[in-house]
């Protein structure tokens, strides 16, 4: 998750669209940076959907390292086909990492060598069109955001397999066929799953048990609407986007308090960043610093001051 990054490499998410805007990548290619040196994007093409790998050097600067395929295919069309973060997502040790196939329906398991990335497996998804990913130790849960959108889990195993089914663990996401859900990610200590669901506008909890199986626990309104992204600033802290359906100026972001119950509470409700389809956010290491970027304007705000405690103002 990006919650545990370094401002460095949380800024790299935003150089590294920028410059893969100059290197003539499609707009609808997904980002994430990650702690190895490299920095891994997800062409998301209907006709065979690939990582391509950036080298990362120390001043930031990205350099083309190579293309893998996932052995899937992505979808979409426009600036964000897949309305969601966290498509791509490393493992805790940094030696795999995970990919979702939404246009069939499935997720990509690579291990990970310097800039080399060996494909291990592609598995069904467990749903329609996968849009996001979370880890939690050796869990991993996916968000399926087409019908009858849904959540599942796998356990994250050694082998030539790594991704297993953890059997019982699929469930249906509250709002249905119109939840449009934008990411699912773990708290920090892995007790809990919140799923944003931009449809609904509203916070989905579920509770997740020693087995790995999630349970449904509550929904709460988001303050604003159409929640997209989020990033966990402290334990129980989470720094949310709201993308306002497009709403010219009407961008921003907020913090809520989510306890070990599922319980989610509003702390910052709305701090507007007057930009438009804020989207994406990651949260520095001390939980200070978030950033929140904003897909039709084309820039990314600073929410600064006290993050860790929720209360956040941009600048």
């Amino acid at each position: 998750m990006f919650s545990g990054k370094s401002l460095a490499k949380v800024l790299c998410i935003f150089s590294a669209a920028a410059a893969l805007e100059l290197l003539g990548f499609m707009p609808q290619s997904k980002v994430a940076a990650q702690s190895t040196g490299d920095v891994y994007v997800l062409s998301n093409q209907d006709d065979g959907n690939a990582v391509i790998v950036f080298h990362r050097s120390a001043d930031g600067i990205l350099t083309p390292a190579g293309r893998f395929s996932t052995g899937g295919r992505g979808t979409g069309e426009g600036p964000d086909p897949l309305g969601s973060q966290g498509a791509v997502m490393l493992s805790n040790d940094n030696r795999m990492l995970f990919t979702v196939n939404a246009g069939s329906n499935s997720i990509t398991a690579f291990s990970v060598s310097g800039d080399e990335l060996t494909r291990l497996q592609t598995i069904p998804s467990n749903g329609d069109r996968p849009v996001s990913l979370s880890i939690s130790h050796n869990l991993l849960y996916v968000l399926n955001a087409g019908e009858s959108s849904n959540i599942s889990g796998f356990r994250i195993e050694p082998g030539p397999n790594p991704l297993v089914p953890i059997e019982g663990s699929t469930q249906p996401l509250p709002g249905a066929d119109a939840a449009r859900p934008a990411e699912l990610s773990f708290s920090p200590d892995g007790s809990v799953i919140l799923v944003t669901e931009k449809g609904m506008n509203q916070i989905v909890t579920f509770t997740v048990s020693d087995s790995g199986r999630a349970h449904f626990a509550n929904t709460a309104p988001s303050s604003q609407g159409t929640p997209f992204g989020l990033a966990w600033a402290h334990e129980s802290v989470v720094v949310l986007a709201y993308a306002a359906d497009g709403a010219p100026g009407q961008g921003g972001g907020g913090t809520y308090r989510a306890a070990d119950s599922g319980t989610v509470t509003p702390i910052t409700a709305d701090v507007q960043d007057g930009q438009t389809a804020s989207s994406w956010t990651a949260v520095t290491r001390n939980g200070q610093n978030a950033f929140i970027s904003n897909t039709v304007s084309g820039t990314k705000h600073d929410v600064i001051s006290n993050c860790a405690l929720g209360r956040c103002m941009f600048f």
